[in-house]
Formats: C-alpha cells, sequence, structure tokens
C-alpha cells in the first residue's frame, strides 16, 4: 500500500511512462503524488579550471537550463491533465 509517492520528471519517455503510472497508483490508493525536476547554474569545467567567459554567456547558459525545466513543468502538467480526463 502505497501512501506517498515521488517521481523524478526529466521530459524522457521512460519519466512519462512512470508518472502515468505513478498517477494511476496514486488515484487507486488514495496515496498523495509529488513530482520533481531540477537544473543547474553550475557550469561544467574540467579540473575546476573556469575558461573566461562574459557574464552574458553565462546568463544564456542558466536562462536556458531555467527554460529546459520549466519546459519539464509544462510537460507533466499536460500529462497530469491528460490521465485526469
Amino acid at each position: 500500500m502505497f501512501t506517498s509517492i515521488l517521481v523524478a520528471y526529466d521530459r524522457s519517455a521512460h519519466a512519462q511512462a512512470a508518472l502515468t503510472h505513478a498517477v494511476d497508483i496514486a488515484r487507486t490508493q488514495g496515496a498523495s503524488l509529488t513530482i520533481v525536476t531540477a537544473y543547474t547554474s553550475q557550469l561544467p569545467w574540467p579540473a575546476g579550471v573556469a575558461p573566461a567567459i562574459s557574464q552574458d554567456t553565462i546568463d544564456k547558459l542558466v536562462s536556458a537550463a531555467r527554460e529546459t525545466a520549466e519546459a519539464a513543468l509544462e510537460g507533466f502538467t499536460a500529462i497530469l491533465n491528460r490521465v485526469r480526463k
């Protein structure tokens, strides 16, 4: 018996399938459902040595990461709306 379910969502086909199943399980067992997605604003640099890049470039990279996370939120909202019907 499930009382709470946590689903990590990254827009992949596997995450979409897991979310659909988790919604069904939560509904049939009266469980709470928590969905999480994440992004990082940390830039990957080998050996901790960052090349000189402009603040504008950093801002664009962080913005792109945030937009990806927001798209994931929109994606699982669409799945939830579709499954509810």
